[in-house]
């Protein structure tokens, strides 16, 4: 009987470190609870104007990072036409490539002219494929480029039916065929004398009923990527403008105007000066927490707090997307 009663109480001692510790950054059950099931901002209520520590550089860092504005015409990229008839020979046709191509066009011109350092000027094109023609006063390209696309076929596979004991438990079923397409999708910015401002790939797939389908889901998920990878790199910093759930979300600045993107990691940061280097400060960034944005407006985002337990985010603190 005593052996029994230890057993009982160390597989029990798992269960009460979960209900009483919480999770592995020390949080408490309930704060784990609402870390791992919570993800929607509005189903908790506004922190209090309790917490309105303003990072004292905030307004000097954002400054510094508004200075990149671009005039540009949307415009296919010059190796574009060798790209389409190689896709268009191995699988879709002209045709077909080339509706793919427009839609592309759309999708960059519209997620690019979406963002508040972007100006896309031009003319419509004669040719529909290429969405604008070069305008004279826009001293960049912006070019896009379907640079593969392909889709398979899966057959669903077949389950047959569960018995037990001369009963029938579950019925066969087949799974429904599907098509997986990947597209890979170049975004690149040239300036006027030629330069390469940027360059951008991305290659994604995707599953459909039908391979047209598919393609154009995959190319979708292609520019979106392209997206995350812009924000990633050039979207600005911005801060902390209210809190949620007792400091599981904060609300910030920047958003799909910027480039942010549902899911992106975002880091809270704070800049500490620990003297000079010659005549100038010398500012340390540190990181006092990490997030990855949960949901997304035009002007600004939410983005969820992981360990928020630790209470160091506060309105006014500094963020940057990137782990």
């Amino acid at each position: 009987m005593k052996k029994r009663n230890i057993l009982l109480v160390a597989l029990s001692t798992p269960v009460l470190a979960l209900l009483l510790g919480g999770c592995s950054c020390g949080a408490s059950f309930s704060e784990w609870w609402y870390e791992k099931n919570t993800d929607d901002p509005s189903s908790v209520g506004i922190v209090l104007p309790n917490d309105t520590i303003i990072d004292p550089m905030a307004d000097h860092v954002q400054e510094k990072s508004n200075d990149w504005n671009i005039t540009a015409s949307v415009v296919p990229a010059e190796e574009a036409e060798a790209s389409l008839a190689s896709i268009g020979t191995n699988r879709y046709g002209a045709e077909k490539t080339r509706q793919f191509f427009v839609a592309l066009g759309q999708d960059v011109a519209n997620r690019f002219g979406a963002l508040k350092n972007f100006k896309l000027v031009g003319s419509p094109a004669a040719d529909p494929s290429g969405i604008t023609e070069v305008h004279t006063s826009a001293p960049n390209r912006l070019t896009y480029n379907l640079t593969q696309l392909s889709s398979k076929y899966t057959q669903g596979k077949y389950h047959d039916a569960v018995w037990v004991n001369g009963h029938k438990i579950a019925d066969s079923y087949r799974d429904p065929d599907y098509y997986t397409a990947t597209a890979g999708v170049q975004v690149a910015l040239i300036d006027d004398a030629g330069n390469q401002r940027f360059s951008i790939n991305a290659v994604v797939s995707a599953n459909a009923d039908t391979a047209e389908n598919a393609s154009s889901m995959a190319i979708k998920a292609a520019v979106n990527d392209v997206m995350y990878q812009y924000g990633m790199r050039y979207a600005p910093p911005g801060h902390v403008t209210m809190m949620r759930g007792d400091g599981l979300f904060a609300k910030i600045n920047i958003g799909q105007n910027d480039g942010v993107t549902l899911g992106m990691p975002v880091r809270f940061i704070q800049y500490v000066s620990i003297g000079k280097l010659g005549n100038q400060d010398n500012i340390q960034e540190n990181i006092i927490a990490i997030g990855n944005v949960v949901k997304i407006e035009g002007e600004s985002s939410w983005v969820k707090i992981n360990c928020y337990h630790h209470k160091v985010v506060h309105i006014g603190c500094l963020v940057k997307l990137g782990n």
